[in-house]
């Protein structure tokens, strides 16, 4: 289990950046994807307790946040937990 830790982040613009809290996700950036609700969370920095990504615009609602590290797995949040809720429709 690597990443533990998620916010509740409001989406309000057209691109906003997301901050993730975890253990054991490592320190290269090539080594981690994030997507929320399907949609790709560009990762800009990454260390072993913390993601760094910018998400776009995406669909009202909760989303899913899927953590990928490569050789550890994945780790998805249901909506309904601790997840991203956007206001942009």
């Amino acid at each position: 289990l690597f990443a533990t830790l998620f916010f509740i982040i409001q989406i309000n613009s057209a691109s906003t950046d997301l901050i993730i809290n975890g253990a054991g996700l490592g320190d290269v950036i090539d080594d981690i994807t994030v997507t929320v609700g399907g949609v790709e969370c560009v990762v800009s920095g990454v260390q072993d307790d913390q993601v760094n990504c910018t998400i776009g615009a995406m669909p009202a609602g909760n989303h899913d946040i899927e953590i990928n590290v490569a050789g550890k797995g994945k780790k998805i949040k249901k909506s309904g937990e601790k997840s991203v809720q956007s206001a942009v429709v």
